[in-house]
């Protein structure tokens, strides 16, 4: 037998979902496909010049959520980032796009995202002073 009651109600969560800083994005070019996951590090990457020769491992970067450790780098099945001030760790594959998206970071100061090896997202951003 259906209870109507139950029907005809709509829960009502106040607004609040499981995690409080939840960051929505698409993966990929599949519609379908869809992270939300928290943002797990910030990394501030310092800019360089247009005619500047570097490499991934060559880049400062710093981290934001303890108000700029400097970040150690290091390529090992991707690329492995650990703040030297906090300890804080994240690993990411270190694809094609994660490679371009660091060096727009660094060259354009585009914001990138991706998702690090502990399911949550690594943001690029450029360093501002």
């Amino acid at each position: 037998m259906k209870n109507k009651c139950a029907e005809n109600s709509t829960p009502d969560f106040g607004g609040e979902t499981a995690q409080a800083d939840v960051d929505t994005w698409k993966m990929g070019d599949s519609d379908a496909t869809c992270i939300e996951s928290k943002v797990g590090m910030t990394i501030a990457v310092e800019i360089q010049g247009p005619d500047e020769h570097f490499t991934i491992l060559d880049l400062k970067m710093y981290h934001q959520e303890c108000e700029g450790g400097f970040i150690e780098i290091h390529k090992k099945d991707g690329y492995h980032f650990r703040c030297k001030r906090c300890d804080v760790s994240r690993d990411i594959a270190g694809s094609d796009a994660d490679k371009e998206g660091m060096v727009n970071a660094a060259l354009e100061g585009k914001k990138y995202k991706t998702l690090s090896t502990n399911l949550d997202v690594v943001v690029f951003m450029s360093k501002t002073d």
